[in-house]
């Protein structure tokens, strides 16, 4: 580094008359200004990660537009959710039967409150089993 009559570097020079200018004076209202540009930047930021947890619930709102003109549905949960809590299902039913002994289980009634299945117990007699028709296939009796 290049040395100057008063010592200091070239670069350290230039980097002080930059900063400590003698032509170069504050006035208020760059002051004022630069507060407003901040203040303002603040803000915009602050709006923007106040939006940012909300932007995940608008996939539970669908705008659709066609011939009848805009129209706006909620979802509420996930579809397959309420796909999952139908209830018993005839498969479902036989090896819950399986599972409690039953050797050859049939369907033999669907309510919309139970299943029933007909089949041969562990005894070797006819059993008829009832199932809720719900979630799981509980045993009602």
């Amino acid at each position: 580094m290049a040395m100057d009559r008063c010592g200091k570097g070239r670069l350290e020079q230039s980097f002080a008359t930059l900063i400590i200018h003698p032509e170069y004076r504050v006035t208020e209202s760059m002051v004022i200004d630069m507060v407003r540009k901040f203040l303002k930047r603040t803000l915009l930021v602050a709006c923007v990660l106040a939006a940012l947890p909300s932007a995940s619930f608008a996939q539970s709102l669908d705008l659709s537009i066609d011939r009848d003109g805009p129209r706006l549905e909620y979802r509420d949960g996930d579809r397959r959710y309420h796909e999952r809590r139908r209830g018993c299902s005839e498969r479902q039913a036989i090896r819950v039967a399986r599972y409690f002994g039953m050797r050859d289980p049939a369907i033999q009634s669907v309510t919309r409150r139970s299943i029933v299945v007909d089949g041969i117990g562990r005894r070797g007699e006819f059993t008829a089993l009832r199932l809720a028709n719900r979630e799981g296939c509980p045993r009602i009796g």
